[in-house]
């Protein structure tokens, strides 16, 4: 699955940009996939609908793009937060199991950390 993310800065920008696109995927044998394109508008009045084919773009307030979650009130940074904290909450919790079992040895969860580390460099004690 191929992502693509086209910005501008005034509705008749982004318009030209998903007609170019269009008509260079055209020369090469591919199409856009309107049910799987996704329109948003972030801080802008503008709810003109975007079209393309003379099929209208679905506007969403959200949608996940690169890990992060973008947002159509604020740009997604409170909740893309709210999310990275909840994925590091899941894998600490994972890694707790793994540092409180007796199934392995204190040498090997110390070799696996100094392992971590030397990647790391900036943790290191």
């Amino acid at each position: 699955m191929q992502m693509i993310c086209l910005l501008a800065h005034t509705f008749n920008d982004i318009r030209t940009k998903l007609q170019r696109m269009h008509h260079e995927t055209v020369k090469i044998s591919l199409k856009i996939n309107i049910s799987k394109t996704k329109e948003i508008h972030i801080h802008t009045p503008i709810n003109q609908p975007l079209l393309l084919n003379y099929q209208q773009i679905e506007q969403v307030s959200e949608f996940p793009y690169l890990g992060s979650i973008i947002s159509k009130d604020n740009g997604g940074t409170d909740r893309n937060v709210a999310e990275r904290i909840k994925k590091a909450r899941c894998a600490f919790g994972i890694l707790n199991t793994v540092w409180r079992s007796t199934a392995y040895s204190n040498n090997t969860k110390n070799k696996d950390l100094q392992y971590q580390r030397k990647d790391r460099p900036a943790l290191q004690p």
